[in-house]
This record gives C-alpha cells, structure tokens and sequence, in this order.
C-alpha cells in the first residue's frame, strides 16, 4: 500500500484542493478504509461556500484534536485494509458503511442511549479528516460491515444520510397509517420519503418541493403526491418534516401541519423573521416541536443499512459517480440545480464519471 494518497483539503472558505496527502494510521481503536464510495451533503456545501462552521481550521476541536486543512467527506463506505490494535468487531477485507459521528462513551447521554447529544460529540469529515480521499482512518465502534456481498459499495455509501432521515423518523415518530408532509426531497428529505414506510408504518406522502427532477424522484420513492407549493388549506397532516432549511419551508410546514401536530426541523436553519410567526403557531396551534440532530449509531444505523439493502433502485437519488477532481464543481455549485442529481457521490480511484452499481 502506497504512503500517499489524494484527497480533497479544505484550507479556507471557498479553497479546497484535491492534492497528495500521507495515509493515515489508525489509532488502537480504528481502522483504516480504503474508500470506495464518498459523498457530500448540504453540510459540506456550506462549509466550502460560507465556513468554516464546524470543520476546526483555525481553532481546535477540544474532541477531535484536529486544527488546520481538513480533508471532507463524512458519508463513505470502504474495504478494511488495516486494524488497530484493539480493533476485533470487523476484518480485513470486509465493506463497511462508516456512521461517522463519535461518542465519548461515558457521558450521561450514553446511558440514556442518545449518543448523538454527547457533549465531547465530533464527526470524521467535519472535525477530522474525512473521507473524500482514498484511504480513512475511522473508530471502528462506529463502522458497520454490509448484510452481503449482494450490497454495493455505491450504496452502502448511502447509509450515513439514510441514518440520519431515520434518526428524524423516530423522533417525529407519526402515527402507522397517519398522513406526513415532507417539506425539501433533497438528501435527508428523500431518504425519509423512502424509509417512512418501514420504519413508521406511514405511506400517505405528501411533498413539497420546488425542482421538478426532485419531485419526480419522490414519487419514484413513494410519495403519494408532491408539489412545487401547495394551499395550506387543501392538506392537513398530523406530522411534517421541514428538510429544506429556508424560511419559505419552515412557512409551509406550518400552513400543512394541523392542530395539535408535529413539526420535525430536519433541515438547518438560518436565522429569519419567520421564527416569530414559527413560535406564534407553536403556542395557538398547541404544536411538537422536535430537533432531529444526526443519528444514535445503535438505533439508526442497522435500520438504514437494512432499508438501503432491500432497494436497488438507488440510481434515482444518486445516478451517478464521479471523480475526486469534480468535487469542488459540485460543493461550489448553488444547490439545487434544477436537473442535479439528489446526492452526489464520489470514487478517489476513477478518472472519468461512471454510473451508479446498485
């Protein structure tokens, strides 16, 4: 194995390069991943274009340790090529989806088995170097390995975010057979569409959602109905999820949501003047209110492996995957762009786009 690799370095707001960097080694507890599959989300479009926010390059995470250029990517599947010292749940050789996200593992949030609120909480590829490169080194207790070989490496890769709609499935936690309203099908908001069912028993779907590709691919992933802007006064729904993190949908989401509903704020909100209309409605309205943050690895990440096993028609969120060298095209890119594939996803070893193996 090679003690270069490249990898995509964030150095500042709006720089990020892809250049040769060391191979990683793993701590006693990790385990290095030659990466096959990486993706980027929202997140790592507004560290590129507005941060940085979370990714530490000019002060240290107390957690991670990491201060300075940081390679991104906390969505990747990978092959085990190396073991720490301590590491005996995986083997060489064996695929695995990384959840990313890290635990101290002692604290008071761990007992109550909500992890992802740990106060020493940081993710690889946000507070460490990630995995838009070809080799990550990651803590093994947050890695799981694929059901079967049957599961590509493309969509184990699609895990993480697929925890991470999960993760606001429960803690919406609709009603088997009640009606929801998904506010924003990019990312998270189509993986909720496609988990829905599974997970909460509810397939009465209804979206919102300006692009017209994304719509469609909504009703590919189950949606009942989906539309560009809708009349408050036509639906009423007990529980929606607001994903696309702008004031026009946080306005809808309470034009949808009935009396005494739930409200689930998926996607990252900026502050805006809606927020005084958003707590006037939470208090007339007698509505829940819930914040889904990332994901507990030991309640969400065998569910998404499990629901990213059971399709393979995953081409219609993610169709495409395409070289290191194009990152920077898409993370710069205004998002979405009508047309744009939901998730993008990257292969360090290629030189030319390919399609999508599921």
């Amino acid at each position: 194995m090679s003690k270069t690799m490249n990898a995509a370095v964030l150095h500042e707001r709006g720089v990020l390069r892809v250049e040769v960097n060391a191979v990683p080694v793993p701590a006693p507890d990790e385990i290095l991943l030659r990466v096959t599959t990486a993706g980027v989300c929202g997140t790592d479009v507004g560290e590129y274009q507005h941060g940085p926010f979370q990714v530490p390059l000019t002060v240290r995470n107390p957690w991670s340790k990491h201060i300075g250029p940081m390679i991104l990517g906390h969505e990747f599947s990978g092959e085990v090529v190396q073991l720490g010292a301590c590491v005996d749940q995986v083997s060489l050789g064996d695929v695995v989806a990384s959840g990313s996200g890290v635990s101290c593992g002692n604290c008071r949030f761990r007992t109550a088995g909500r992890t992802n609120l740990c106060e020493r909480y940081w993710t690889v590829g946000l507070h460490r170097d990630g995995g838009l490169a070809e080799y990550c080194a990651v803590p093994a207790r947050v890695c799981l390995r694929r059901p079967s070989a049957s599961v590509t490496e493309d969509a184990m890769a699609l895990t993480q975010p697929m925890s991470i709609a999960i993760h606001a499935i429960r803690r919406a936690a609709p009603r088997a057979g009640s009606s929801v309203a998904v506010v924003g099908a990019g990312g998270v908001g189509a993986f909720i569409i496609a988990a829905l069912p599974s997970i909460s028993g509810v397939s009465d779907i209804v979206t919102i959602e300006p692009d017209s590709s994304r719509r469609a691919a909504a009703l590919a992933l189950g949606s009942r109905e989906a539309h560009s802007a809708i009349d408050g006064d036509a639906y009423r729904v007990g529980t929606v999820f607001e994903v696309s993190g702008t004031s026009a949908g946080l306005a809808t989401a309470l034009e949808l949501v009935d009396r005494a509903g739930t409200i689930a704020v998926v996607g990252l909100q900026r502050p805006h003047e809606a927020a005084g209309e958003f707590l006037r409605a939470v208090t007339f309205k007698e509505l829940s209110v819930v914040g889904p943050s990332a994901h507990v690895f030991a309640q969400d990440f065998g569910s998404a492996v499990d629901v990213i096993s059971k399709r393979r028609d995953w081409e219609i969120v993610a169709p495409w995957v395409q070289p290191l060298t194009d990152v920077t095209t898409r993370l710069g890119g205004v998002a979405p762009v009508e047309g744009w594939p939901i998730k993008t996803l990257f292969d360090p070893r290629i030189d030319l786009p390919r399609l999508a193996k599921y």
